[in-house]
């Protein structure tokens, strides 16, 4: 039981990296300085950093109007 319950939380806590030049389409975040971007084609270099990986963003559809409202 316990053995389940420590791969459960690890398969929570993966975070799966994409790096630049990898086909994408939707909300990326830069893995090193957080910098964001939508993209319909493939991950560029981060502008900011020069970073080559990111992280998918968690979509909901309410997350902007929720963001608006706080």
């Amino acid at each position: 039981m316990v053995q389940r319950l420590e791969v459960r939380e690890l398969e929570r806590d993966y975070i799966e990296f994409w790096p630049a030049g990898t086909r994408a389409k939707g909300e990326y975040h830069c893995s090193d300085c957080g910098y964001g971007v939508v993209v319909t084609t493939v991950l560029p270099l981060c502008p900011m950093c020069s970073c080559e990986s990111w992280e998918q963003a968690a979509w909901s559809p309410f997350r902007r109007t929720a963001a608006g409202i706080f």
